[in-house]
């Protein structure tokens, strides 16, 4: 044993560190650093252990990693045991730390056998902690900066591809494989062998091992100086879970080189130069041998005493005359003896150790490159890139010794300290704990040091002070990285001297500590009470982090009441994200901010005015408009009464209902008594009275402001079905305000289906299932309504036709169905984050051709078709129990039907009762668990789409028991009525419908001409009369403009209705019949 550090310190934390190869120096220096720890050395080669033990003044060990005992015996005397052997060892030494009771750390991916000690290990309270070096580590904590920077900013990550490699500085690159070894050459050899999967756009890529890894390598161009090549490094899809992604389309890790590594280690790999397993010839204890005669051997000569230029023949027969003048030039074919390892790989890896050793005087380069594609809830797409190169010094460290030992270093002091108190099998991405918050960076240590100096006044250069008096001393380098304000301030040319005494005036010693503390640990905690002093303060100071933070913390709180004053205050600190932000939240719930907010009763004049102008107001009807500002004048009337006028034409009165606004516009005691109301009057007035004679009108009639519809906030697809005997992948989105609907041209370029399946989640539609006339699908596929792309996520385990879907949370359900041979009772449901389908408990009965809903985390399943009858069965499925559970059954029985969640209810429409097409609906009420009828539709239908949009349900398309349908009705609880709204542009059933709220891009999928919609209504009421009078009827027309059934209240003509914002719903239209 030998022992260069002073004797006598009792108290000090013994840590082991395995091995003395090229990155331990700088665990070691890194950690000698520390007085109270003890540090020892142990390696196989005690030459180097001593030479550590020398220069950084600890002690040595000579250890052999394989014998267990003595492993065991050292490790016992240590807190923390850093593994920097070979990786195939870390397994041997995780098992002996366990045994121990010492924690581990240690560089290196973790292995098989140290994850299955996972929970011995979480029992025995050991951390065993991996990954934590280049790559893996600082790879890992950077991609983790990025994406959460990304997410808390409310991006979506679609793509992460990640390059990380060490690499000999350009002009050490002079030898065949343009490659030296600043880390364990067997490492690099044996992962040239091995196998790799990623994940690309969606499918899973599996590269096998055995050598097929160099045959994908591809050139890089992220750094156009440098000629490099990438390929994949193992299993890269993991990472989708462990980085929080599971929706991105690609996730790749690879490794770097430079161009030419590939090519050259194919050739090896074909002569068998990196084959892993024994070779009779390369036995330590057998007969000596040189290269020359070894490659004979490889290529089956007897005589090695062969000319050498016909081995290089027969070499370049193998392996291409380039890869023989590669092996050559690395001296693998000269005369010289071989110090022989067993194995070709071991044998070659001691050899280009040696050969291709980078030297004392060359210098390396680490380079590591992460792309990430980003979407934004704008759907605007950005690339975002980091990239990380570091150079070698040859006086101190090479560039892979310092970036993977010393974060390697401060992990084990953490784990020491007790920064990271995670036990078991931890990884770089689980969140360290050390009893103040969770999810922070290993990188934080260091920084932690720095503001225990700061704490005690050690090394300070400055003090801050407050007007209270208060005085801060801090590190000015530690403040100017954080704070542009700080970094101006401290390094001014301006001053004749360096400021290291300086007052920030205006600001609380309270909140300026809170900054000064973020500076050194990026933590801060922002609430409610601190929020607005901290942002003006962080603007103030150009704290760019915090003032992120308290943007984020009031938009996470933003609610019906607090909305407007965010929205103003925004404004003022010129935060014009969030000002937006609050913008939208208030014009989404414009409805609940007008009658519940107080902050609504102190808007400005213009404020307000600038609101309810506002396309995106979402509002079914103007009246609520008008009874906003009815509220707002009524808080003050004797200043606002007169403010109503301007108001009033920012309302778009020409769709209120004529009665209201005859009655309660009109003729307000605020509208008679202003003169200056007659104009906008008269222009309604004239507006309405045009609308009743709208066919008699000659020209083209425009849409006047005043009856323009908003914009709405959730928009309705449908998709796919049967139409016209076959098929058809035919998508339009049906746009309430305006009442049309709109053709979709990014139809799925894989084909049509019916009898399908959608769900939506986030602004993805996935189509499940199905059946396209001739094939039955256990096929999905996803629409994303943003970049208007398709993709194949997995399929399901069963074909399913008619298959019913229903969505809890963020799982998709797919249940029953029919596949070609038998009705199913199977369930599966799909997590888009690990794009995997699992099977469920099944059903009570087989069923297809029902309808489920999700209520209150259950979903129900109504209806369907079990081979011999249609049934009138119910059950409900609990996702905590597994389980399904039979419910009183429907009143009537339904298959093709229809079932939808609605206002704590759940709700069954139509279907096919073995004899007929029903119109009939039943609600059922889960906490009577009985079954109650609903109005009749007006049509009778089955299999047929239905949805829920501006709290109404809809039922679109379907078979009336003769044809297919294009028509679509409306039901309202509160009036417990069904109203007529715009058919469809095509007839079909068998089709799927489903909405999505909020979408960034609304305007590509709404009527693009709303200044034509009544030009649009005049050409068709004309077309209709026209029909009406002897021209031939259009299907279904008749019936239609007879107005059909219970609810039709007219109070105008049908030509009102049609182009106000729907043709439905009590108060919307002058009419209810939609022509």
């Amino acid at each position: 044993r030998s022992r260069h550090k002073v004797e006598g310190n009792e108290q000090q934390t013994p840590i082991l560190i395995l091995g003395s190869g090229l990155v331990s120096a700088p665990v070691v220096e890194y950690l000698a650093r520390d007085k109270n720890i003890a540090v020892t050395v142990a390696s196989a080669v005690k030459e180097e252990a001593d030479a550590l033990a020398e220069r950084y003044g600890v002690s040595s060990e000579y250890l052999d990693a394989k014998d267990e005992s003595a492993l065991k015996s050292l490790a016992s005397r240590a807190r923390v045991v850093v593994s920097l052997l070979p990786y195939d060892l870390h397994g041997t030494v995780a098992k002996a730390c366990l045994s121990t009771g010492a924690h581990m750390v240690t560089a290196s991916y973790v292995r098989p056998e140290v994850q299955e000690l996972h929970k011995a290990a979480k029992d025995a309270g050991i951390t065993l902690l991996n990954e934590v070096g280049l790559d893996p580590g600082i790879d890992h904590l950077l991609a983790l900066e990025c994406i959460h920077d990304i997410q808390n900013h409310g991006g979506r990550i679609d793509s992460f591809v990640s390059y990380c490699g060490g690499l000999p500085a350009p002009e050490f690159s002079d030898n065949a494989l343009r490659y030296k070894f600043s880390w364990n050459p067997r490492g690099v050899l044996l992962n040239t062998i091995s196998g790799a999967k990623y994940l690309s756009k969606g499918q899973i890529v599996e590269v096998l091992s055995g050598g097929e890894l160099m045959s994908v390598a591809r050139d890089l161009n992220f750094l156009p100086g440098f000629a490099f090549e990438g390929f994949p490094n193992r299993d890269s899809t993991m990472y989708s879970k462990l980085y929080g992604i599971e929706d991105a389309h690609t996730m790749f890790r690879g490794t770097i080189r430079y161009k030419g590594f590939a090519e050259n280690m194919i050739a090896m790999q074909l002569f068998g130069l990196v084959d892993p397993n024994p070779h009779t010839s390369l036995h330590p204890d057998g007969p000596k041998i040189t290269w020359r005669q070894f490659a004979c051997e490889l290529l089956g000569l007897v005589d090695s005493s062969i000319f050498f230029e016909n081995l290089r023949t027969r070499l370049s027969e193998r392996i291409g005359p380039s890869g023989a003048q590669s092996l050559e030039s690395l001296g693998l074919l000269d005369d010289v003896e071989i110090v022989k390892c067993g194995t070709p790989l071991d044998t070659v890896s001691h050899y280009l150790s040696k050969k291709l050793q980078l030297q004392k005087d060359e210098t390396d380069l680490v380079v590591l490159r992460h792309e990430l594609g980003v979407t934004w809830s704008d759907g605007k797409r950005e690339r975002r890139e980091v990239t990380m190169t570091v150079r070698g010094d040859p006086s101190k460290h090479t560039a892979m010794a310092w970036t993977v030992g010393l974060p390697t270093g401060i992990a084990a002091k953490m784990v020491l300290d007790g920064e990271i108190q995670e036990r078991g099998v931890v990884l770089p991405f689980s969140p360290v704990t050390a009893g103040r918050e969770t999810g922070r960076c290993m990188s934080v240590a260091a920084m932690q040091a720095l503001h225990r100096l700061r704490e005690c006044r050690l090394l300070c250069d400055a003090i801050v002070r407050a007007d209270d008096g208060a005085a801060f001393p801090v590190h000015r380098a530690i403040l100017s990285a954080c704070s542009p304000y700080f970094l101006a301030l401290f390094t001014t040319t301006l001053h004749s001297r360096e400021q290291s005494d300086v007052l920030i005036s205006g600001v609380r010693s309270e909140i300026l500590l809170l900054l000064i503390e973020y500076a050194y640990l990026r933590r801060i905690e922002v609430t409610d009470a601190n929020v607005h002093e901290l942002l003006m303060t962080a603007d103030y100071l150009a704290f760019l982090g915090v003032l992120q933070l308290c943007c984020d913390h009031l938009r996470a709180s933003l609610n019906p009441k607090n909305c407007l004053g965010i929205m103003m205050f925004a404004r003022r600190v010129f935060c014009y994200k969030l000002e937006a932000d609050a913008r939208r939240y208030l014009l989404r719930y414009f409805v609940t901010v007008a009658t519940q907010s107080d902050e609504f009763l102190h808007l400005p004049l213009e404020e307000l005015n600038s609101i309810i102008l506002e396309d995106e107001l979402n509002v079914k009807s103007e009246e609520v408009v008008w009874e906003a500002v009815l509220r707002w004048v009524n808080y003050d009337p004797d200043s606002r009464w007169q403010h109503t006028v301007k108001l009033m034409g920012s309302i778009r009165l020409g769709l209120l209902d004529t009665q209201f606004f005859l009655e309660n516009v009109k003729d307000h005691p605020y509208v008679t008594g202003n003169e200056g109301s007659r104009p906008i009057i008269i222009e309604t007035l004239k507006f309405l009275y045009d609308l009743e004679m709208i066919a008699q009108r000659d020209g083209e009639v425009a849409t006047p402001e005043i009856a323009r519809p908003r914009v709405p906030h959730e928009v309705l697809f449908a998709i796919g079905g049967w139409s016209g005997g076959s098929p058809t992948a035919f998508i339009e989105t049906y746009d309430t305000r305006a009442d049309r609907w709109i053709k979709v041209e990014e139809v799925d370029p894989a084909g049509p289906r019916a009898y399908h399946g959608t769900a939506v989640l986030g602004y993805c539609i996935y189509v499940i299932g199905g059946f396209d006339g001739m094939d039955y699908f256990n096929s999905c596929r996803c629409f994303d309504a943003v970049s208007k792309s398709w993709r194949e996520v997995a399929p399901m385990n069963a074909r399913r036709c008619y298959v019913s879907v229903a969505v809890l949370g963020e799982t998709i359900y797919a249940m029953g169905g029919y596949d070609g041979h038998h009705r199913q009772n199977t369930a599966e449901r799909f997590n888009h984050r690990t794009n995997q389908w699992s099977l469920v408990a099944p059903m009570n009965a087989q069923r297809s051709d029902a309808s489920a809903a999700a209520l209150d985390n259950k979903i129900y399943i109504t209806g369907g078709f079990n081979g011999q009858e249609c049934m009138n069965s119910v059950e409900v499925y609990d996702p905590d129990t597994n389980q399904w559970t039979n419910l009183a059954p429907m009143r009537s029985r339904r298959s093709g039907v229809s079932c939808i969640a609605y206002h704590n209810k759940i709700y069954v429409i139509g279907g096919f009762n073995g004899i007929s097409r029903m119109c009939s609906g039943e609600v059922y009420d889960p906490a009577a668990n009985t079954w109650s009828p609903v109005p009749d539709m007006y049509n009778p239908r089955s299999n047929f789409a239905i949805e829920v949009i501006d709290d109404m349900i809809f039922a679109i398309g379907g078979f009336n028991g003769v044809t297919t349908i294009y028509h679509v009705e409306c039901y309202d609880e509160r009036t417990n009525e069904w109203y007529e709204a715009t058919d469809m542009n095509i007839y079909r059933s068998a089709l799927s419908a489903c909405v999505i709220m909020g979408l960034p891009n609304v305007y590509d999928y709404i009527h693009k001409h709303r200044e034509r919609l009544m030009e649009e209504k005049r050409q068709k009421i004309l077309l209709v009369t026209g029909r009406a009078t002897g021209a031939d009827g259009e299907p279904g027309c008749q019936q239609r403009c007879a107005g059909a059934g219970a609810g039709t209240a007219t109070t105008t003509t049908a030509a009102t209705a049609a182009f106000t914002p729907s043709a439905y719903g009590a108060g919307l239209a002058h009419s209810k019949v939609s022509l």
